[in-house]
């Protein structure tokens, strides 16, 4: 856990970490939202998911 710890103090990393939560937060906070729109949401954040762990 201490490895994990050190890895999100990076303020690259805590930048990072923000701009998605804000990006999710705003976009669904808007009110009309279709359902392709939440599903090209959701391809994005799967993909990037998936690079992550690959990296």
């Amino acid at each position: 856990m201490a490895i994990l710890a050190n890895n999100r103090s990076i303020p690259e990393m805590q930048r990072a970490i923000n701009n998605i939560r804000t990006a999710l937060n705003l976009r669904l906070a808007k009110e009309k939202i279709s359902r392709q729109a939440l599903y090209n949401i959701i391809d994005a954040l799967d993909k990037a998911a998936k690079e992550i762990e690959r990296s």
